[in-house]
């Protein structure tokens, strides 16, 4: 019996946009009401902040895949797969120099810098650990923990550097 599959192009579901749309105004909306000056008490803040969260990191990831879905061959895409193969590297790292910009043990910029600052800052080190990712796996196969990670998990040795007929 001879079957074909037929490859599966990802198309938006009907609806997709008006979706994303709302998730991001009910997120802004709960994030305006718990930033207005704690009218109802810390506790009230904390909920409706934490409850804003989520519809704001659907609306987010949701618009992120529809660009995608519309825009696949955007060269941004290829930047951004740099540091997804060195996830655990990027993870990494992005704590410990966030410890040192932002604790005493550093800079201690944490009570002196606002939120737009902080921002600013933050996607300087993801735009600073996107080229070092790409200048990296130009001449290894692995990040250096996900290296770590795969021979302690395997149990065998896996060569780190790209031969040279691979770079």
């Amino acid at each position: 019996m001879n079957i074909s599959i037929q490859p599966h192009i990802a198309r938006p579901v009907k609806g997709s946009k008006r979706i994303v749309i709302l998730d991001a105004l009910r997120g802004f909306a709960l994030m305006g009401i718990a930033l207005a000056n704690y009218p109802w008490g810390d506790m009230t803040h904390d909920l409706l902040y934490t409850l804003s969260v989520y519809p704001m990191g659907l609306a987010y990831i949701s618009g992120l895949c529809l660009l995608y879905l519309r825009f696949d061959s955007w060269p941004c895409w290829r930047l951004l797969a740099y540091p997804g193969r060195m996830a655990l590297t990027c993870y990494i790292s992005q704590s410990v120099i966030g410890l040192f910009l932002f604790y005493g043990i550093g800079l201690g910029w944490g009570t002196s810098v606002g939120l737009w600052q902080t921002e600013l800052v933050s996607l300087a080190v993801y735009a600073v650990e996107i080229l070092l990712c790409a200048a990296w796996l130009r001449f290894f196969n692995f990040g250096p923990l996900e290296w770590l990670w795969r021979m302690l998990t395997y149990g065998i040795w896996f060569p780190l550097r790209k031969k040279a007929t691979e770079r």
